[in-house]
């Protein structure tokens, strides 16, 4: 046909002839690239739906569970008391959870009793600082009143993952596989929700732990959820600044066998990546928790004003790159940036 079509392309009746067999072939292969197109569409809609679906129903759940966390207007610091209470939880209470930016919470909690109890002339504000769980504290005759109860979390994939990578790759040395990344990971279900449930496990809902908790903050937020915090209960700007000691690639505290470990960063399989963005979510009430916790910390945003708020955001990371730039370079921390233990400097 094309030699044909060469040949009587001189005449007008071959050009006619020509454009018209081009037309056609275009459109066949149009119509090829379409069809294929509809048979892809159809093949992954079903998944993506489910996905779809699975996440907008816990966003459903944080926004109607979501609370307002609830300002200190009148003795902000009345959790600043001198002296532990056995039958009752007082103090400023932080609920580390491994993994979750405990050691950033803990740095900031000791922080604020220190200058809390300047700013009050008092030797000192009690603070607990310490791996707790819920239920190992009196908190079912706690006085509100004469108490602090804050925790943060973190997105329950993420955290596993750090949990994974740094207490069995970076600290055991273990080599990284998926089998192995899988059962660690099957483990770390409901880690968040466990560990802040008060008693039992099966009559405490997410909702019962976000309606006892005076805040919680959420990690991949840190910069609002700090600036909300001292918002509403009283806190000077410089009191939740602090620098981070444990970074990936960096070092961890020097706690594990009395040795400074090398932080390994962590990284997804695709074997990892499918679990995670299926058998993971099933029965696993951390994703509940962390959209809840999520819901919880917009409404509040909203309550102080959200213009407000990103205000102060911005004159947090002001004063965090100030303190940083002065400070990190002479900070001691407990390994050196090259791997040497030093407890008693830091």
């Amino acid at each position: 046909k094309l030699v044909m079509m060469q040949k009587s392309s001189t005449n007008p009746k071959g050009r006619r002839s020509r454009d018209k067999w081009i037309t056609q072939r275009k459109f066949s292969v149009l119509s090829l690239l379409i069809m294929a197109l509809f048979v892809v569409r159809t093949a992954l809609l079903p998944k993506i739906g489910r996905k779809d679906v699975r996440s907008t129903r816990t966003e459903e759940q944080g926004n109607q569970l979501g609370r307002v966390y609830l300002a200190r207007t009148s003795d902000s610091h009345g959790w600043c008391v001198q002296s532990k209470d056995e039958k009752s939880a007082s103090g400023l209470l932080f609920i580390k959870l491994e993994k979750a930016a405990s050691s950033t919470g803990a740095g900031i909690a000791l922080n604020v009793a220190h200058n809390v109890a300047i700013r009050g002339n008092v030797e000192h504000c009690v603070a607990h600082v310490e791996h707790y769980k819920t239920q190992q504290l009196p908190l079912s005759t706690r006085s509100h009143q004469n108490s602090l109860l804050w925790t943060i979390i973190r997105h329950p994939a993420k955290r596993s993952l750090s949990h994974y990578f740094f207490f069995r790759v970076s600290q055991l040395h273990e080599k990284p596989n998926n089998e192995a990344m899988l059962l660690h990971l099957e483990t770390q279900k409901n880690f968040q929700f466990h560990s802040l449930q008060q008693g039992s496990f099966t009559n405490h809902t997410v909702n019962d732990i976000v309606q006892e908790m005076d805040f919680i903050a959420i990690a991949e937020r840190m910069e609002e959820s700090l600036v909300v915090f001292r918002l509403l209960f009283g806190m000077k700007a410089s009191d939740v600044i602090v620098l981070s000691s444990k970074k990936s690639g960096g070092y961890d505290g020097g706690f594990f066998n009395e040795t400074c470990h090398k932080i390994v960063p962590s990284f997804l399989t695709r074997e990892t990546k499918q679990y995670i963005s299926t058998a993971f979510k099933e029965n696993n009430s951390d994703y509940e928790l962390y959209a809840v916790a999520n819901a919880a910390l917009d409404r509040t945003i909203d309550s102080l004003g959200r213009q407000r708020v990103e205000k102060e955001v911005l004159y947090h990371r002001h004063l965090q790159r100030v303190a940083e730039k002065a400070c990190q370079k002479e900070a001691i921390f407990s390994c050196s940036r090259d791997g040497v233990r030093q407890i008693r400097l830091s």
